[in-house]
């Protein structure tokens, strides 16, 4: 076992358990103190820091391991009186500070970090004086977590770095003490957006002039928008190229040839123009690679759109191309970006060649320059046109090969054997010849040289095939290619400002006001006809497009940023005879935070730059297709990210809650960012299919996603009414059974009628349950091992009402007759199989082990019996009929009743599908003020009629109506889950940091609340052995950090008497607090899952402050009001009110530290009216019970321990300063002298003055010397008859050292 050592720092006291630093309490530090965690360790300061310093020096804290500060940093009153004397991190090399959760208060008082370690501030809201960074490197994990209106100073003559990665900062002023404080390298952004905004820049006392500064600017009065990025110094200087060739091999193709080679399946995608698009050299390049390498398996995505060039394939890529995964990338955008100034053409391609990369480096990527109209004229000169070589620049850059696909074409027109155009005929016929068109092909039929393209453009066959000719001699060239990686090439980008961060976020509907409708042939695309249709929506960034179409009858937007008006975006261009997609710049320019706004006008754009290509432009113009005001948008293209929050409202005559979900996975799978609401409107929404979020559906911390209802009248639900009641006129109501989809009725064992559950027809009524006779096994199959597979129960039926009842049912109706079976902690549930000779019969497929097996100690019950269907308010499911009957209570009506049922057969309605083990979590998605109901019990056997169930404690191989694996920050706040068939909500493997609150568990069918790995995760990196030690690593699918607050947890076990308020199991560093749990016929929370001190990862669980009560209800054994397994260092049981526990026979205790608990701490819990005792351990080592109140237990002793030495460990345990009053039974029970550990300062009481500790009366128990300074007196309670706990003042308690605590504050702080 470790030692415990406590370490007195200031004035606070830390306890350190196996060299862990548990600091609940606060921590104080003055001139110079060390926080008490060694190099290479961890440590979470919960309770908030303060400094405490005399005369003129800083408070200095001195970290070398790595510790996370969660409640804040505050200034002492004396440091405040000393002018605020800064306040000082000391964090050494390799070490790290994390500031989250409540942020630093310090007003007036500097903050400084003067060592190489590292600081992280993640909280919000910070007040301090100025914070100086004068050695190491201080991360900013959010957006505006330095103080706006203070200074951030760089230090001295060595200076540390700010690091705002990826997040926007504002500062009052910025300082730099030296001129080696350069915020252009020592302000850096390892994210790709973000700025950090200064409205001052003093450089060694001197004010410099407003700029950029790195990823610092200067802006005197900052409004959102800055001045322009310097480019000279940051630019390569354009150069035409005129080194013509067919290609340049560069580093190659060789990792897709040796793919190729190899007989592997390979990729081709083919991303450019509608020169790729169309039917041509791609078709015929694939099909030459197929032909070459018949051994590969060659796919070829198509990914070329008409009419685009580079500025939206860098925005498009991601989608089009990356999602397929290719091995090779032919990108050819050299016809449409001809136009574009060498900048843009540099940012856009080397975007998407840094995306490619970024994606995959191994993936080969080859530029091809396509040639049309004037092009064949500059290369014949001997000169690449300016796309080209601009393009050629970052290849040569990056080393891509290039092909001139326009070579060979090129050659033939130097030599006149090729015609670019058709219009070169044209010309030699009058436009006005009614013959025209004859004549015009006969001239072109005669002419024997090749003709390129119609419109010198787009290729004619004969083009395409001089294309393939490129192609063929590039790869010749490149044959000898060796595979390479090209990550190294991603080092030193070109320019600075390159499109690597481009993404697409969809248009959806939040950000659209007034005529927009989706449109039905374009998924993806609004569409407004009506003017007056508007966008409007804040984004931060550098680069934004909107990705639309051109059309004949496309309007005009008018466009606003930040109220200014900029230029149309207009819906019509010189090729507008068709539909087709484009997109238009609105912004491009430094980054910063604007608002735009998008209008669709009554304006008209001008039709007649189409009149050349009509014979009669007046006629032609005049159709109705070119008049209208018509928009379609899809897309807003961003470098950067949108901002604000998106809401969608979920309605029963609108959106459901599936089309809501995926409407926000398709804005984030096209790169939003935004947060998301979802409003939930009042309503039932059945679900047909879970609920399910992946990490795909993600928010994050500044940006959330929020599901938020009406409270309980927003269901989401698993539940249908059902209908068609009718009144039989016999004393029931009776409805026909729902039908599936194979023609049978839907099998449910659940109904719910005006929101009361409905029993089934059950014997016994209420909670009274039958005792078995003789009960027997049957082995009916075994596995190949000899294992039996499948077994039958049966047990003999004493009572002679249900023998009768038994009798009269039908043979046919046997199989939907359920029987329960409750054995110790156990509980059973099986379709009746058979009814001979006085036996109930079962079968399936578990076998019973020592502690299930059927006997005298069990009992038993029926349910869906015809005969049991006898009182108001139950229901009898008639299978066999077809029908489902109903007996009503006073006052409800066939037309007036709602009955619903779980016909969805969902157990699950939300299920978060993380992938933890990839480290791809589901994050930052809330619940709020919504109700969950009708979840269908867990399927194990069964379907078309009465389910199964085995035995599996705490009903542990149950799911739950939200069952969530890899979540993290997810939050259920407010919240109501009811009417379940299984478990309420259950944390599984990878699930940290999430928090259920103020929320109501009731009818449930398990339990209420589980959190819990699905089996021991322990980090790789942790030491063996394992086991009986404290455990600080965390493995990917380890559940950790989770919280339960405020919660009410009622009415359990309705299904499965197994269930459990709440379950901690393999789950660390959890806490469940100021809940009240109740009504359950197993233990109120249970802590632990591992027995017989096996390794075990939970570790540090809280419980306290919760009210549990009226638990067992004689139906179940071996439980408790808190029941704990294994062991779990630094696992606190405090502060709860614990009262009326019953079990069936023994049991029934209010602490319970079952087999191997260790390490746990029982203090300031109030426990009374147990069956069997306040507290029991089974065997356990250095557990403490201190200073608790045990009352009025019925038998078996207050304090119990039983085993004194198990697998070689001696138990132990430290019983101290508790008060134990009972007037039934022992205080103590037999055996507590067989267990070590230490026994002091208790007060024992029995008002019948029947002392009896471990079989001794109070002498000899005095005399014994078990217990030092013992007491045996009435404690002088209040009232304790009446459950008034609290002490008079001349209680004998106060001189044992017993500290009265406030039980009143157990239970929910704020009720509903």
């Amino acid at each position: 076992m470790k030692t415990r050592k406590l370490i007195q720092v200031g004035a606070c006291a830390l306890v350190c358990v196996g060299g862990s630093l548990h600091a609940a309490a606060p921590f104080v530090f003055t001139k110079a103190t060390a926080y008490p965690v060694a190099a290479g360790k961890r440590a979470v300061q919960e309770g908030p820091v303060s400094n405490l310093c005399w005369g003129a020096a800083s408070a200095n804290l001195d970290i070398r391991g790595d510790v996370t500060f969660r409640g804040g940093f505050f200034t002492g009153e004396r440091q405040t009186r000393q002018k605020g004397y800064p306040t000082t991190l000391i964090v050494r090399a390799g070490a790290t500070a994390r500031i989250e959760g409540r942020p630093v208060q310090t007003p007036g008082v500097d903050f400084r970090q003067t060592e190489p370690g590292t600081v992280r501030l993640a909280a919000s809201g910070n007040q301090y004086r100025d914070w100086y960074v004068q050695h190491g490197t201080l991360v900013c994990e959010g957006a505006n977590v330095l103080n706006p209106d203070r200074g951030l100073v760089l230090w001295g003559q060595a200076p540390g770095t700010v690091d705002i990665k990826g997040f926007s900062q504002n500062v009052g002023e910025l300082r730099a003490t030296d001129v080696t404080c350069d915020p252009a390298t020592r302000i850096v952004n390892s994210g790709t957006n973000g700025v950090l905004v200064a409205k001052r820049y003093l450089r060694s006392g001197r004010e410099m002039p407003p700029g950029w500064y790195g990823a610092c600017v200067v802006v005197p009065q900052h409004d959102g928008r800055f001045p322009s990025r310097p480019e000279a110094s940051a630019y390569p200087v354009y150069r035409a190229s005129s080194d013509i060739r067919v290609v340049h091999p560069r580093d190659g193709l060789g990792n897709f040839l040796a793919k190729c080679r190899a007989g592997k399946p390979v990729t081709v995608a083919y991303f450019g123009g509608s020169i790729t698009q169309m039917k041509g050299w791609r078709d015929l390049t694939t099909r030459w690679l197929g032909a070459t390498y018949p051994q590969a398996k060659i796919t070829e995505v198509a990914a070329a759109i008409g009419g685009t060039g580079s500025d939206l394939g860098a925005f498009r890529l991601a989608k089009d191309v990356l999602t397929k995964n290719p091995d090779l990338v032919f990108v050819e955008f050299a016809v449409n970006d001809g136009d574009k100034p060498p900048r843009d053409i540099w940012r856009q391609m080397e975007g998407i060649v840094r995306q490619i990369w970024k994606h995959d480096p191994q993936t080969d990527i080859v530029f091809c320059y396509t040639v049309a109209g004037g092009i064949f004229d500059t290369y014949a000169k001997g000169a690449y046109n300016r796309s080209a070589s601009a393009m050629e620049q970052v290849a040569a850059h990056y080393g891509i090969p290039s092909i001139s696909l326009g070579v060979p074409a090129v050659e033939l027109y130097k030599k006149g054997g090729l015609v670019v155009s058709r219009g070169f005929f044209a010309t030699a016929v009058p436009k006005q010849d009614p013959d025209f068109d004859r004549k015009v092909k006969e001239l072109m039929a005669n002419d024997r040289r090749v003709l390129f393209a119609n419109d010198g453009v787009h290729p004619r066959p004969e083009g395409h095939a001089l294309y393939l000719e490129a192609v063929k001699q590039a790869f010749a060239a490149m044959d000898g290619s060796k595979p390479v990686d090209h990550a190294p090439r991603l080092a030193t980008p070109f320019v600075p400002d390159n499109w690597e961060a481009a993404k697409a976020i969809s248009v959806t509907a939040d950000i659209l006001k007034g005529d927009w409708t989706p449109d039905p042939e374009r998924p993806g695309t609004f569409v407004a006809r009506r003017p007056g249709a508007s966008l409007k929506f804040s984004f931060a960034g550098s680069v934004l497009r909107l990705r639309m179409c051109y059309q004949p009858d496309g309007g005009i937007l008018s466009a606003k940023i930040d109220g200014k008006p900029v230029a149309d975006v207009v819906g019509f261009d010189k090729y507008s005879t068709y539909v087709r997609g484009g997109s238009v710049t609105l912004y491009d320019g430094a980054d910063g935070i604007h608002e735009v706004e998008l209008t669709l006008t009554d304006r008209e754009p001008d039709r007649t730059i189409l009149s050349r290509q009509f014979k009669d432009p007046k006629k032609e113009l005049a159709a109705p297709k070119y008049h209208g005001t018509v928009f379609r948008v899809s897309q807003l293209l961003v470098i950067g990210d949108l901002l604000g929050t998106r809401t969608l409202t979920v309605s029963p005559d609108g959106l459901s809650p599936q089309q809501a979900l995926e409407t926000i996975r398709a804005a984030k799978k096209g790169g939003d960012t935004s947060a998301w609401t979802v409003e939930v409107k009042p309503g039932r929404y059945t679900l047909r299919e879970p609920l399910t979020f992946t990490p795909d559906d993600s928010g994050t911390a500044a940006a959330p996603v929020v599901w938020r209802g009406a409270g309980e009248a927003s269901e989401i639900s698993g539940g249908a009414p059902l209908v068609g009641w009718r009144d039989t006129g016999r004393g029931w109501f009776e409805a026909d059974a729902p039908t599936g989809a194979d023609g049978n009725p839907v099998w449910f064992e659940m109904l719910w009628v005006n929101g009361r559950r409905a029993a089934n027809a059950p014997y016994p009524k209420g909670e009274d349950w039958l005792v078995p006779g003789a009960c027997a096994q049957e082995i009916l199959a075994k596995d190949a091992k000899g294992k039996a597979t499948r077994t039958r129960e049966s047990l003999t039926v004493a009572d002679e009402t249900l023998r009768k009842l038994l009798d009269a049912t039908p043979a046919a109706e046997h199989p939907y007759v359920h029987v329960r079976v409750n054995q110790k902690w156990n509980a059973t549930k099986r379709p009746l199989v058979g009814w001979q000779e006085g036996r109930l019969i079962t079968e399936g497929t578990q076998v019973w082990n020592w502690s299930q097996k059927w006997n005298a100690e069990a009992i038993y019950r029926v349910g869906n019996l015809r005969g049991a269907f006898t009182e108001p308010g139950e229901w009898f499911y008639d299978w066999t009929g077809r029908k489902v009957l109903y007996r009503p209570r006073p006052g409800e009506r066939p037309d007036s009743i709602c009955a619903v049922a779980p016909l969805s057969k969902l157990s699950r309605l939300v299920v978060v599908k993380g992938e933890p083990d990839r480290g791809r979590y589901v994050d930052h998605i809330r619940f709020e003020n919504l109700a969950f109901t009708a979840s269908d019990a867990t399927p194990v056997e069964g379907g078309k009629g009465p389910l199964t169930f085995y035995p599996g404690q705490a009903a542990r191989a149950f799911d739950a109506l939200l069952d969530a694996t890899g979540a993290r920050n997810f939050a259920l706040t407010g919240c109501f889950v009811r009417h379940t068939g299984n478990i309420g909500i259950r944390l599984r493997d990878g699930c940290f940091s999430n928090r259920v609150a103020r929320c109501v568990f009731e009818d449930l069918g398990a339990g209420g609340v589980w959190f819990g790995a699905d089996a021991v995760r322990l980090a790789k990196d942790e030491k063996y052995p394992v086991a009986r030690r404290e455990i600080f690593g965390y493995h990917p699918r380890a559940n950790a950090f989770n919280v339960l607050e405020d919660c009410v947890i009622r009415d359990g076990g309705r299904y499965n008497a197994m269930g459990t308020g709440v379950v901690i199991g393999h789950a660390s560093d959890c806490r469940v607090e100021h809940c009240e749990i109740s009504d359950f016929y197993y233990s109120g929370v249970s802590v632990g899952w591992q027995w017989a001190y096996l390794p075990t990862a939970a570790m540090r669980n809280l419980v306290r402050f919760n009210r549990i009560y009226d638990l067992g209800k004689g139906v179940l054994s071996d439980m408790g009001g808190v029941y704990t397994l294994g062991t779990a260092f630094g696992t606190r049981v405090t502060d709860n009110v614990i009262y009326n526990v019953s079990s069936r026979t023994y049991g029934g205790w209010g602490l319970y530290a079952d087999e191997g608990s260790e390490g746990i701490v029982f203090a300031r819990n109030l426990v009374y009216n147990t069956h069997d005792g306040g507290f029991h351990q089974h065997y356990g080592a250095g557990n403490t019970v201190q200073n608790n109140i045990f009352a009025w237990n019925e038998q078996n002793g207050v304090i119990r321990t039983i085993r004194a030495n198990v697998f070689n460990v001696r138990s132990s345990l430290n019983v101290v300063a508790n008060i134990v009053l009972t007037d039934r039974g022992d205080l103590a029970s037999a055996g507590v002298r067989g267990v070590e550990g230490v026994w002091a300062n208790n007060l024992w009481f029995d008002p019948n003055g029947e002392a009896k500790l471990d079989g001794l009366t109070w002498e000899d128990w005095r005399a014994c010397g078990k217990e030092v300074n013992g007491r045996y007196a009435d404690p002088k309670f209040v009232d304790a008859r009446n459950f008034d706990f609290r002490l008079k003042p001349d209680s004998p308690a106060f001189a044992l050292g017993f500290k009265p605590f406030d039980y009143t504050r157990a239970g929910v702080r704020a009720r509903r």
